[in-house]
């Protein structure tokens, strides 16, 4: 048995929409109105979670703006056991990512 690696999934959008925020425009003015302003590109990849890091004054901004907790926006997966030869997400056998690491 191995373990799967463990996922993050970001929320922005289910939390906003839980909100009554439907466009990511709608969000970039809410919080420009507290004082944080993103341009366009970065809200884009916050909206879309196509960022590749996060500050925590801007998790801190996003939280405030929609009233929510971190844990909203980020949840966490564990990572699970899996039996020899199951598929992996990425194509892979786990035989073959072990294959792969040796």
């Amino acid at each position: 048995m191995y373990p799967s690696l463990p996922k993050l999934h970001w929320n922005l959008r289910m939390v906003a929409a839980q909100r009554g925020v439907w466009k990511s425009v709608t969000l970039q003015n809410m919080l420009a109105a507290r004082g944080h302003r993103y341009s366009a590109g970065k809200m884009s990849a916050l909206w879309n979670g196509k960022f590749q890091t996060i500050k925590p004054d801007d998790l801190a901004a996003l939280c405030v703006t929609l009233n929510c907790e971190i844990g909203e926006l980020l949840s966490f997966e564990p990572a699970q056991t899996v039996e020899p030869g199951t598929r992996l997400s990425l194509g892979t056998t786990t035989r073959e990512t072990q294959e792969l690491s040796e």
